[in-house]
C-alpha cells in the first residue's frame, strides 16, 4: 500500500529552463536577465494592486541587515510566485486564489486535456528528459537494460508496423493464455471447444493474472504478511471491474447504454478483421454489462469498509473453499464452482514453490465478497462468465495494436466520464516504458539531472520534520503516555528514503537487477508478456523469502511522494525534488513546499489507516481506547470540515467526500504544521551559526520583489502555489466522486485556515474565512 501525493500524468508540454549541464550557462543567464526585468515590472504593478491590502496586514519590519536574494533560483521563484498571485483577492477570504488566481488565468487546459496542475507541468518536463534519454543512440558503454528500454520504446513509436501486423500479436496472447479469437457464440462453452488446449475459465484468469497480470474477479499476489511484515504470505482480495465506477453502478442507466454501444462497437472492430466471422455483439455486450454490474453490487466500498484489521481472515485455502461453498448447490465437478486448489496450482505451475492448501495459511480481505461471488457465479450462466472474462482481456490488450482501436477507447472514456485522453505517442510509449524500465532510465537521469548536495539537503528537512513531529506529538493534550511513548518510537523507526536508492551506483547491480528480462526487437506483445511474466513469478517465489525492508518503492523518474505503512517507509524520488517544490533560492519556501510534503508522508503513518500498523509495519491496535476516542473526534471534526466544501460553478450537490479523503487532508493538515516548525528549528540554528546565538536578526535574504513579505508568508505562498491546478468541470465532478485526495483549491483553503499561524502572519481577522473560530487540529 503506498500513499500518494495527488498528481495525474496527462497534462500537456510547459516551457522549462536547460538543465544544469547541458549548455545551460549561456542560456540561463539569457532567462535570469529576462525575467529580473520582469520582476521590476510586474513588483511594481503588484505593488500598486497589493498595497492596500497589505496595508491591512502587520508586517515585520525589515531587519537591519536585510537583502535581497540574487540567485538564479530565487529569480526564478520570484517570477513563478508574482505571475501566480492574483493581487485583487484578499488573502484573508481566499488565499487559494490570491495564490493562484494568476496562475489559473495563465495556465489554461490544454487541448486534448482535462486539467493543469504544477504535477503535471514538473512531469512533463521530466517526460521529456525520459524522451531524450530513450531516443539516444546506444553506445558501447549503454547498460543492457537501457537498451532494451530503448528497444521497446521503438517498437512502440513504429505505429506503420504495428498498423501492419494488426491484431495478430494479440490474438496469440488470447490464444496462449487460453482464450478464442473472438467472444464465444452462444452454442459453445469455452470447454466445449474442439481446441482441446483451451481451459476452464478458472484457468484462464489464473493465466491472466500470471501473463499479463490483469486481475479479473479477484487478485492473488504474495505480500509481507499484514500482521507479520517479516515474511511474505499469499494475499487475495475482491478485484476491479474495469470500467469506470460511475458506468458500473445501478443508478448510471444513460451512462450504462453508452457503454454498451461502445462494447459492441469494440468488438466489432475485431470482428471485421478476422474472416468468416459472425458474432452478436450487441448481446455480448448486453451480458457483459449486467454482469459487471452484478459484480459492482457485490464488492465492498472503501468508504464503507470497517478498520484494516477486521477487514482481513487469516485462513486456509480449506477454510476459503468452504467459504465459498457454503450455501451453494454445486458439485465439486461444476464448472462454475469456485476451485482454489486449481485456481492456486495454475498461478504457481512450474514456480517449485510447495503449497498446502490444509494448513497453509493466507490473508483473505473482505469474505462476504468472495461468498456472494460465488452465489453470482453458480447462478451464472458460464458462458457469461467466459465472455465477461474475453473482453476484461480483449479490451485491455487492444489498444496496444491498431489505433482505430486507440481512438475508440479515447471517445468511450471521454463520453462515461467527461475526461479528455488525447497524449501524443511518443508520451504514452514513454510512460510505457518507464513503468517497466524505470530504473535504468532513472540511472540516467539521476546523472544529468541529480546530485548529491540536493539529496542531503532533503535529508536535512526531513531531521527536521522528524523533530518537530516528535517535539509536536510530545505537546499534544489528548494523548495517555503510554500510546504518546510508543508513538514517539514509531516516528524515531520511519526509514527515508531520497533520490535514488544507493545499490543504483554499484557497478553490475543494474543489470542484476533486471535479470532474466527479454525483449524481442520489434514484437511489443511478446516483450510486455516476457516481462509481466517475469515480474509476476519473481514475486510469488518470494513466498518462501525474508521481504527486504530497505526497499526504494518507486523509480527515481517519479514526480511523487509516498508513505509505506508496512515498511513504516518515506520515499521521495528524485523526480519530485525539484521545483516548484525543491530547490527554490529561499528555505522558506522550500519548507513550504517540499517540506509540508515531507511532513504530509510522515503524518500519513499516523492517518485513519496508518495508525493501525505499529513501528515495524504489522497490523495491531496499539492505541488505548481513551487515546483512539480522543483522535476519532479530532478527525470527525476534518472530515465534517472538508464534507462543507464545494465549487460554486458546480453547485452544492458537488462537495468534497470527507470520509474517503479524511487521510490525505490528514496528512495536508499535519504535514503543513510539521513543515511550519521544522522552518523554525532550521532559522534557530542559521541565528546560532550566524549570529552565535539563537536569537537574532533573520539571515535569510528576502525574494526579488518581495521585500514587503514575511518570511513566514512566502512559507504560506510556497505551500499554496504548488497547488495551484485548473480543471474542466467534468475533471472535477469525477475527482469529487472518487478521489481520495482533495482538490488542489480545498487543500490550500482547509488546511491554512485550521493554523493560527497563518492568520498571524496575515494579520487575518477573527470569524474570517481564513480564520474561522472554530479550527480541526489533530497534531
Amino acid at each position: 500500500m503506498k500513499y500518494e501525493v495527488d498528481t495525474e500524468n496527462n497534462a500537456e508540454k510547459r516551457a522549462s529552463l536547460v538543465s544544469p549541464g547541458n549548455g545551460m550557462s549561456g542560456c540561463l543567464v539569457l532567462v535570469v536577465l529576462l525575467l529580473s526585468a520582469a520582476i521590476v515590472a510586474m513588483s511594481a504593478t503588484m505593488y500598486v494592486f497589493t498595497s492596500a491590502r497589505l496595508n491591512e496586514v502587520t508586517l515585520p519590519p525589515l531587519q537591519e541587515d536585510g537583502h535581497t536574494c540574487q540567485s538564479d533560483e530565487c529569480i526564478i521563484s520570484a517570477a513563478r510566485i508574482i505571475t501566480s498571485l492574483d493581487p485583487s483577492a484578499d488573502p484573508c477570504h481566499d488565499f487559494y486564489q490570491f495564490a493562484c488566481g494568476g496562475w489559473i488565468e495563465n495556465n489554461p487546459i490544454p487541448d486534448g486535456s482535462s486539467q493543469k496542475n504544477q504535477f503535471q507541468v514538473l512531469n512533463d518536463d521530466l517526460t521529456y528528459k525520459i524522451k531524450h534519454t530513450l531516443e539516444t543512440p546506444d553506445t558501447t558503454l549503454t547498460l543492457k537494460p537501457l537498451k532494451q528500454a530503448r528497444s521497446m520504446y521503438k517498437t512502440c513509436m513504429d505505429e506503420e508496423t504495428m498498423e501492419k501486423m494488426g491484431v495478430e500479436p494479440m490474438l496469440k496472447v488470447l490464444r496462449a493464455i487460453g482464450l478464442t479469437d473472438l467472444p464465444l457464440d452462444h452454442e459453445k462453452r469455452l470447454n466445449e471447444t474442439d481446441d482441446s488446449e483451451l481451459a476452464h475459465w478458472q484457468s484462464v484468469i489464473a493465466n491472466s493474472e500470471r501473463m499479463l497480470g490483469y486481475s479479473i474477479l479477484f487478485s492473488l499476489h504474495v505480500g509481507e504478511h499484514p500482521m507479520n511484515t517479516s515474511k511474505f504470505v499469499i494475499q487475495i482480495n475482491q478485484g476491479n471491474l474495469g470500467f469506470p465506477e460511475k458506468v458500473s453502478s445501478k443508478e448510471s442507466e444513460e451512462e450504462a447504454k453508452v457503454i454498451e454501444v461502445y462494447i459492441a462497437h469494440y468488438i466489432d472492430l475485431l470482428v471485421k478483421r478476422v474472416p468468416g466471422a459472425k458474432v452478436n455483439t450487441s448481446r455480448v455486450a448486453h451480458e457483459v454489462l449486467q454482469f459487471s454490474k452484478q459484480l459492482r453490487n457485490l464488492t465492498v466500498e472503501n468508504e464503507n469498509k470497517k478498520d484494516l484489521l477486521s477487514q482481513l481472515e487469516e485462513i486456509t485455502f480449506a477454510d476459503l473453499q468452504n467459504i465459498t461453498d457454503s450455501n451453494l448447490n454445486l458439485s465439486i465437478s461444476d464448472p462454475n464452482r469456485l476451485n482454489w486448489t486449481e485456481y492456486v496450482n495454475f498461478v504457481f505451475d512450474g514456480l517449485n514453490v510447495t503449497l498446502d492448501f490444509d494448513s497453509e495459511l493466507i490473508i483473505v480481505k473482505n469474505t462476504e465478497y468472495f461468498q456472494k461471488l460465488s452465489e453470482l457465479l453458480q447462478n451464472t450462466p458460464a458462458e457469461t462468465i467466459e465472455r465477461y472474462i474475453w473482453w476484461r482481456v480483449f479490451s485491455a490488450l487492444a489498444p496496444h495494436t491498431m489505433k482505430e482501436f486507440r481512438e475508440a477507447r479515447k471517445k468511450f472514456w471521454q463520453a462515461t466520464t467527461g475526461i479528455i485522453e488525447d497524449l501524443p505517442k511518443w508520451k504514452v510509449c514513454a510512460y510505457k516504458v518507464n513503468e517497466i524500465f524505470g530504473m535504468a532510465i532513472g540511472y540516467e537521469y539521476i546523472k544529468k539531472h541529480f546530485n548529491e548536495e540536493a539529496k542531503q539537503k532533503a535529508l536535512e528537512m526531513v531531521n527536521d520534520i522528524h523533530k518537530a513531529f516528535e517535539d509536536m506529538v510530545k505537546e499534544v493534550d489528548w494523548m495517555d503516555e503510554a500510546t504518546k511513548n510508543i508513538t514517539i518510537q514509531k516516528i524515531n523507526a520511519v526509514m527515508p528514503f531520497i533520490g535514488f536508492p544507493d545499490w543504483m551506483l554499484i557497478p553490475g547491480a543494474m543489470e542484476k537487477y533486471y535479470e532474466g528480462i527479454e525483449v524481442v526487437d520489434g514484437e511489443w506483445f511478446a516483450s510486455h508478456m516476457k516481462i509481466v511474466e517475469v515480474y509476476h513469478n519473481t514475486t510469488l517465489k518470494k513466498l518462501n523469502t525474508k521481504p527486504d525492508r530497505n526497499i526504494f518503492v518507486a523509480f527515481p523518474t517519479t514526480v511523487n511522494a509516498f508513505y509505506s505503512p508496512q515498511m513504516n517507509s518515506i520515499t521521495f524520488p528524485a523526480g519530485i525534488l525539484h521545483p516548484p517544490f525543491y530547490g527554490l533560492g529561499l528555505e522558506s519556501l522550500n519548507y513550504g513546499a517540499i517540506g509540508a510534503i515531507i511532513g504530509h508522508e510522515f503524518t500519513h503513518g499516523f492517518d485513519n489507516d496508518g495508525r493501525q500498523f505499529d513501528l515495524d509495519g504489522n497490523l495491531k491496535e496499539w492505541w488505548t481506547n481513551k487515546t483512539l476516542t480522543e483522535y476519532k473526534s479530532r478527525v470527525q471534526c476534518i472530515v465534517d470540515q472538508y464534507s462543507n466544501y464545494y465549487f460554486e460553478p458546480l453547485g452544492k450537490n458537488y462537495t468534497v467526500n470527507g470520509k474517503i479523503t479524511q487521510g490525505e487532508n490528514i496528512a495536508d493538515n499535519g504535514g503543513l504544521r510539521e513543515a511550519l516548525r521544522a522552518y523554525e528549528i532550521l532559522k534557530t540554528r542559521q541565528a546560532q551559526q550566524h549570529w552565535g546565538r539563537k536569537s537574532a536578526p533573520d539571515p535569510e535574504p528576502y525574494l526579488p520583489g518581495f521585500a514587503n513579505f514575511s518570511h513566514k508568508q512566502l512559507f504560506f505562498l510556497g505551500y499554496a502555489n504548488m497547488w495551484c491546478s485548473n480543471e474542466t468541470p467534468s475533471s472535477l465532478k469525477e475527482s469529487l466522486k472518487s478521489d481520495v485526495h482533495s482538490p488542489g483549491r480545498f487543500r490550500v483553503l482547509g488546511t491554512l485556515s485550521n493554523m493560527k499561524e497563518f492568520a498571524e502572519a496575515w494579520n487575518c481577522s477573527a470569524g474570517t474565512r481564513m480564520n474561522p473560530v472554530k479550527k480541526c487540529v489533530l497534531w
